[in-house]
């Protein structure tokens, strides 16, 4: 964490659920992925929110990982190598 005195940890988890929800629909799927691997709440709370999204892996000689979710209707995909 930065130690800048200026900046202050959002508490996040303190949040009521229908904001903590809005917060979260806002995630990508690979944010919402980080945010369940912090603390088995925050796995929880994913699971509440019921975020659908596709995943499709593609192997080549570099892996694409494309998901189609609901917050937007286009395609996203992220290179991985």
């Amino acid at each position: 964490m930065d130690s800048n005195p200026e900046w202050k940890p959002f508490p996040i988890m303190k949040l009521p659920f229908l904001p903590l929800s809005n917060v979260l629909h806002n995630f990508d799927y690979l944010e919402m992925l980080d945010f369940s691997f912090v603390s088995k709440k925050c796995q929880f709370v994913i699971h509440l929110i019921k975020s659908e999204f596709e995943i499709l892996l593609n192997f080549q000689r570099n892996i694409l990982l494309y998901s189609i979710g609901e917050k937007n209707a286009s395609l996203n995909s992220r290179l991985m190598n």
